[in-house]
């Protein structure tokens, strides 16, 4: 089965323990921010791999970014680039986070993504894919 993700950029570790995602909405419409959530049910359980998200990117292994680069948080999403731990791994989700789909610019303006994940939305077998592949270091 052929899921089509693209990890750009391999990582430059592999994460062998826990694996900790800050997820970051840009602007998008809440169709990629519901399949995300998603990973936490029974049905994907992205916790038995050893994939948790944080509150806060300090924390964070990866900044999962979601929705078109809106103007007013291209600041927000900066910081939070610059608050995480090296090394960065940047994983875009989604169409609009891509290339901004009909409505604007995607994050590739601002930051160059490791792992991308096309959409429009990604389903969460995907999205679950890319974070297991970016996690391990997969192409």
């Amino acid at each position: 089965m052929d899921i089509h993700t693209s990890i750009v950029k391999r990582p430059e570790r592999t994460f062998k323990e826990s694996f900790t995602v800050f997820m970051i909405d840009t602007g998008s419409c809440g169709a990629c921010n519901l399949e995300v959530k998603s990973l936490t049910n029974p049905i994907y359980d992205m916790h038995r791999l050893g994939i948790f998200f944080t509150s806060t990117p300090r924390h964070a292994d990866a900044l999962l970014v979601v929705g078109v680069l809106s103007e007013k948080m291209k600041d927000p999403l900066r910081r939070a680039y610059e608050a995480m731990p090296d090394p960065k791994l940047v994983i875009a989700v989604g169409a609009c986070a891509l290339s901004g789909g009909i409505l604007g610019s995607g994050i590739r303006e601002m930051l160059d993504a490791d792992v991308l994940v096309p959409g429009c939305p990604p389903s969460p077998f995907t999205i679950l894919d890319a974070l297991i592949r970016s996690r391990d270091g997969q192409k």
